[in-house]
C-alpha cells in the first residue's frame, strides 16, 4: 500500500497557547491544527465583534437532537432542536437573551456549561472520560421536552482543532469533536426516545472568534460504529492555508490536506457529493429531513439549513487502507450570518 504525505503548508501545533496577545488580536503562534483542545480561547478585546458558540449535535438512526449556547456580544440565544427522522416531526425552542445575558461561555471545550431560563435549562458537566449533558424545557407547545445523555469522551481520542485567520483582524479558534458514543433517554410529552449506545454518536462544535461582518461555510459530518467519522468544511477556511477536513479510522483521526469538493445532485435537491483531489474521499449524501433557523435583529442575520441522512461510499487511509461507508448516519449544513 502506497503512504500519502500530507502537503507541508498546514502546521500540526504541540503545545498549549493563548488565542490572542494581551491587545486582543490572534496571536501568531497559535495558527494551525492539532489533535487536542490546546487553545485558550479568551477573547479581551474587539467588544461586538466577538463570536463564541457551543455546539452539540446528538444522532441516532431515528431521532436528532441539536442544542446550542451562543453568545455574539449583543445578542445571546439558547436553542433546542428534535427532529424525528422517520416522520419529519419537529419540535424547536429558543430563549434570546439582548447583550447575551445570563450566557456565560468557557474558553476551553471541556469545561462545564450551565444555563437556567423558566422555558429553558441547559446543563453540562465533564469529567475525565465522559460529559453528562442535561436538557429541559416547559413551552414547547403542548410536548415539553426533557433529556439526560451520559456521552462517552475518552482523553486519548483525537479531535480536530484549528486557529485560522480570517483576514484582516479576524480569525477563529475551532474544535471539533465527532464520533463520540453516548446513551441516554428523552421525552417529549407523552413520547419517549431511547439511544442506542453502539449507533447514537454525538458531536461538539465549539467555537470562539473575531468574525468579519459577512460569513458563509458549509460543513458536513457523520459517524459510525467501529471508531469510523469525518469531519469535512468549506468557506470559513478558504485560503488560510488549512483545512478543517479529518477522517477516523478505527479511532484513529487521519489528517486532510486537500480541499473537499461538495457538490449538489442536479437531479435530487438535497442530495449531495463530496470527494477530494487524491481519492481518498468518495462519498454522497442521501438526504432524509431538514432542519432550517433563522435569527434577525436589525443587522443581524444568521440563517442555517442543515440536512440529516445517510453517507454511503468510500475512505482511503494514509497508508492505502480502504473502509467502506455504508449508511452512516450524519448531516450537512450550509450557514450564511451578517452578523
Amino acid at each position: 500500500m502506497t503512504s500519502i504525505a500530507p502537503p507541508p503548508a498546514e502546521l500540526e501545533r504541540q503545545h498549549p497557547l493563548p488565542l490572542c496577545l494581551a491587545n486582543g488580536r490572534l496571536n501568531p503562534a497559535a495558527i494551525g491544527w492539532s489533535r487536542r483542545p490546546m487553545t485558550h480561547c479568551n477573547l479581551p478585546e474587539r467588544l461586538g465583534r466577538r463570536k463564541r458558540w457551543n455546539d452539540w449535535r446528538l444522532l441516532t438512526p431515528d431521532w436528532m437532537l441539536a442544542i446550542t449556547l451562543a453568545d455574539l456580544d449583543y445578542l445571546g440565544f439558547a436553542n433546542v432542536h428534535f427532529i424525528d427522522l422517520h416522520n419529519g416531526r419537529q419540535l424547536v425552542r429558543t430563549v434570546r437573551s439582548l447583550f447575551s445575558r445570563g450566557i456565560s461561555l468557557p474558553d476551553e471545550p471541556l469545561q462545564a456549561i450551565r444555563f437556567a431560563h423558566p422555558d429553558l435549562y441547559l446543563e453540562a458537566n465533564e469529567t475525565a472520560t465522559a460529559l453528562e449533558l442535561i436538557v429541559r424545557s416547559t413551552d414547547l407547545v403542548d410536548s415539553p421536552l426533557s433529556g439526560r445523555f451520559i456521552i462517552q469522551h475518552p482523553r486519548h481520542l483525537d479531535s480536530i482543532n484549528l486557529v485560522v485567520p480570517l483576514g484582516g483582524l479576524e480569525f477563529h479558534c475551532a474544535s471539533r469533536h465527532i464520533g463520540l458514543p453516548m446513551q441516554g433517554s428523552l421525552t417529549l410529552g407523552s413520547q419517549h426516545f431511547q439511544s442506542s449506545h453502539s449507533l447514537s454518536f454525538a458531536a461538539l462544535d465549539f467555537g470562539r472568534g473575531i468574525w468579519p461582518y459577512r460569513s458563509h461555510w458549509l460543513r458536513a459530518a457523520f459517524a459510525g460504529p467501529g471508531g469510523v467519522a469525518a469531519n469535512f468544511g468549506s468557506g470559513w477556511t478558504d485560503g488560510s492555508g488549512l483545512t478543517e477536513n479529518a477522517i477516523w479510522l478505527g479511532g484513529q483521526m487521519q489528517k486532510i490536506s486537500d480541499a473537499i469538493h461538495f457538490k449538489p445532485d442536479s437531479q435530487r435537491p438535497g442530495y449531495w457529493h463530496l470527494h477530494d483531489d487524491h481519492g481518498r474521499v468518495q462519498l454522497h449524501f442521501t438526504h432524509l429531513q431538514e432542519q432550517r433557523s433563522e435569527e434577525s435583529l436589525v443587522c443581524l442575520r444568521m440563517y442555517r439549513q442543515l440536512a440529516y441522512g445517510r453517507f454511503d461510499g468510500m475512505l482511503i487511509g494514509e497508508h492505502g487502507e480502504r473502509v467502506k461507508i455504508d449508511g452512516l448516519m450524519g448531516w450537512i449544513g450550509k450557514n450564511n450570518a451578517r452578523w
